[in-house]
């Protein structure tokens, strides 16, 4: 989605704010494609299936700058569905502070 959205290709999900971060950058679709290929390793690593195709091959040379509590605010967010949804799931993260970050930040 975000490859399509940051170059105006798509009209839905422009205002999400996780493609803020993504905005700010020279070289926006590197960046969300060096994200996205750092989550299809994780999740081939899992055993899940990510379509390869839908990422493009380019890398940004910049880093994503984000605050010191960045990745403990998005975990506590992340723990919220599983916590009332999948007891066993939320079990599993609850003691987790933040995630690890992402290569690209």
């Amino acid at each position: 989605m975000a490859r399509k959205v940051l170059p105006g290709e798509t009209r839905g999900h422009r205002n999400h704010p996780q493609l803020e971060r993504f905005k700010g950058q020279h070289d926006r679709i590197g960046a969300v494609d060096e994200h996205l290929l750092a989550i299809f390793e994780e999740v081939k690593e899992r055993g899940f299936v990510f379509s390869r195709e839908k990422i493009g091959s380019e890398i940004a040379e910049e880093r994503i700058i984000v605050t010191d509590g960045q990745p403990a605010t998005e975990m506590s967010h992340l723990k919220e569905k599983p916590r009332k949804r999948e007891v066993g799931q939320y079990e599993k993260i609850a003691e987790e502070e933040a995630p690890r970050s992402n290569p690209v930040f």
